[in-house]
């Protein structure tokens, strides 16, 4: 058996598909046999832009969904076979190594759902990372945390949710429903009806030249709580802008340069039970309760 990976061979270097080592399970690590990878932003722009990466040859990668391959000594909540919990992206630095087979040390929590594609688990690591960073950081929205049962009706509180339709935005969404708020999210006019399916109380175009008044509207007699930007570019940044000009916001973002992508806060995570959210919340795509997106 062969090991693949997709390789960076310089800065700004096209991928190329080799061969790479072959892991071995060291203590407390199980080997991953990856199904499908997800490209998120911070990839494709360290490949772009040539940041980040402190040597080359190099293998990029957080996202990925599979099953166990082979198991260290010391694990006994996984064995062969297995389809382990997407780690939160915050286990490892970033970039991370990822070819078709790689070594991970994965704390105890709910294997992913049979039921859910490999295609599917792979969005979840980075995306939901950074939403819940995002959401319920201390140093951000500070939301209550979510509930599978929320109520039907949402509290007084609002967030404005920019890019609703990506990755990130869908589980913000998402979460921010499950938090008892009222959701605000923008996004393409051909994304409106999908992110009104996820759960978004109202959904704005954000191509539309009155999408700020809209916004405001929607935000109208709440309390705005501020904007989760899950786009994060100088363009994003002037969209939600005005809005915050207006209502300001518990601790909007700060436009970030151009090349980078939301990140996860990697200081202060105590209040961000990322692992806890994933518990809670991973086995209800069985359901039909929790979706990845793009679909």
């Amino acid at each position: 058996m062969s090991n693949q990976a997709a390789w960076i061979p310089e800065a700004r270097g096209k991928l190329v598909v080799k061969e790479a080592p072959m892991p071995q399970a060291g203590e407390g690590e199980v080997v991953v046999k990856n199904h499908a990878w997800a490209i998120n932003p911070v990839e494709w722009k360290i490949q772009t832009y040539g940041i980040m990466l402190q040597s080359y040859p190099n293998i990029l990668g957080v996202d990925s969904a599979g099953e166990v391959h082979d198991v260290g000594p010391g694990v006994t909540h996984l064995k062969k076979g297995d389809r382990p919990p997407p780690p939160p992206a915050h286990l490892a630095p970033i970039p991370r190594r990822l070819p078709a087979l790689l070594p991970l040390h994965l704390p105890p929590r709910p294997k992913d759902p049979p039921t859910l594609p490999f295609k599917d688990a792979a969005v979840l690591p980075l995306a939901i990372s950074t939403a819940a960073n995002s959401l319920y950081n201390e140093k951000t929205l500070r939301l209550p945390y979510p509930s599978l049962t929320p109520s039907s009706t949402p509290s007084n509180q609002s967030v404005l949710i920019w890019g609703g339709s990506g990755s990130v935005g869908a589980l913000a969404v998402q979460l921010a429903r499950a938090s008892g708020v009222k959701v605000v999210a923008v996004c393409g006019a051909q994304n409106i009806q999908n992110v009104r399916r996820l759960g978004a109380h109202e959904v704005i175009d954000y191509n539309s030249p009155s999408a700020t008044s809209d916004i405001l509207a929607a935000l109208k007699g709440t309390e705005y709580l501020g904007v989760a930007d899950c786009i994060s570019t100088e363009a994003s940044a002037r969209g939600w802008t005005p809005v915050f000009e207006q209502l300001g916001g518990r601790t909007p973002p700060p436009a970030p340069p151009a090349v980078y992508p939301p990140r996860p806060s990697l200081g202060n995570r105590t209040p961000v039970p990322e692992e806890q959210i994933l518990e809670d919340l991973l086995p209800p795509p069985a359901a039909g309760t929790l979706y990845t997106n793009p679909q």
